[in-house]
């Protein structure tokens, strides 16, 4: 049978760890936290199947527990994942963003080629989000609708749609943006210290 290695924890280690473990700010912090918890009564490797890592991973992190306690449980600064897009990125992303506003797939496109980066579309709209420059607008509903009210338009506008689909009527869908064949909400990439202008397709600039 393999050999545990002890840890000893007195009541305010013990605590630490269990305070680490419930409420961390991240769950690699937490994922840590457990396992020094765990590894008092457990091998390593059994630790490492409980929390779904490698053993050698836990014997690094015991060690580093011992060495320096709860810090160095922390994340080292440096280390993790590079994000691939960067600080230097966000000017070129604003503008090719800003001319692609409802389009974040095109834009996507010509920045990989523009950056030399593959990246995912989820990527590059956290990017923009986060970058502090951008958000995402759409207009909410100020209150949720009256149930009655709201069943009585359901009701007209599908009377509406039926007469539409015998060719009685042309019906339209608009909103402040434009009108549309089709009853969509469109979304678009705003920078914050600029208006954003939505152009109907048969109208010039």
């Amino acid at each position: 049978m393999p050999k545990i290695t002890v840890i000893e924890l007195d009541a305010a280690q013990r605590a630490a760890l269990e305070a680490g473990h419930r409420n961390g700010a991240k769950p690699a912090f937490r994922r840590r936290c457990q396992m020094i918890l765990l590894k008092k009564r457990r091998t390593s490797s059994q630790v490492a199947e409980i929390v779904g890592v490698c053993e050698m991973s836990v014997h690094n992190w015991v060690h580093r527990y011992q060495d320096q306690g709860m810090a160095g449980l922390e994340t080292r600064p440096g280390r993790g994942r590079k994000a691939i897009l960067q600080e230097q990125d966000l000017e070129s992303v604003r503008q090719v963003v800003a001319q692609h506003r409802q389009r974040l797939s095109v834009a996507k496109t010509e920045l990989e080629q523009a950056l030399g980066k593959s990246f995912s579309q989820e990527t590059l709209a956290r990017f923009v989000k986060n970058g502090g420059r951008c958000k995402r607008v759409k207009t909410p509903a100020p209150h949720e609708p009256h149930a009655e009210v709201y069943a009585l338009k359901v009701e007209g506008l599908k009377l509406l749609e039926a007469m539409s689909e015998c060719g009685w009527i042309d019906l339209l869908y608009g909103d402040e943006s434009r009108v549309s064949l089709q009853p969509c909400v469109p979304y678009a990439w705003q920078f914050r210290v600029r208006d954003l202008h939505a152009q109907h397709p048969g109208t010039r600039p």
